[in-house]
């Protein structure tokens, strides 16, 4: 297990690169078009959660064994959920990092505690995430 969660990191840091890399890409080859920004982000997320299912389920997973429109349509509701759990968690830990700044009576920074719960989120992402797509989208299927 934990090579397989190694491998799930390796892949995290490739799709976080193909997006960063295709969102630059698309912004240098069609910068004076109208929303060129929020087009490359968009284009960036897309290429980045297509090479993450790829990657996840040949190299990480190694599921070969399923049906791999349902394993995409799958990782696509997990994609939806996971959203809108990091804003979620986001926000829970934000809110108990500025209670505790506020609690101690520390002078607070909002930008670092910003900061760190956004950091404290992808921590706690990355492993529900990894949680998620190995029991969620997938999972094996039981060999009885």
């Amino acid at each position: 297990m934990k090579h397989e969660f190694a491998r799930f990191l390796v892949v995290g840091t490739v799709a976080a690169m193909a997006n960063l890399l295709s969102a630059w890409c698309y912004r240098q080859l069609l910068e004076t078009t109208l929303f060129c920004f929020e087009a490359s982000v968009a284009v960036g997320f897309s290429v980045g959660t297509v090479i993450s299912f790829v990657l996840n389920k040949f190299f990480t997973f190694r599921a070969n064994d399923g049906k791999t429109w349902i394993q995409a349509v799958r990782f696509g509701l997990m994609s939806i959920v996971s959203v809108v759990l990091s804003a979620a968690v986001a926000h829970l830990l934000f809110q108990v990092l500025h209670f505790l700044v506020v609690a101690t009576g520390t002078p607070g920074d909002r930008g670092l505690v910003e900061a760190a719960a956004h950091v404290l989120t992808i921590g706690v992402m990355m492993v529900l995430n990894y949680l998620m797509m190995k029991h969620f989208a997938f999972r094996r299927r039981s060999r009885s």
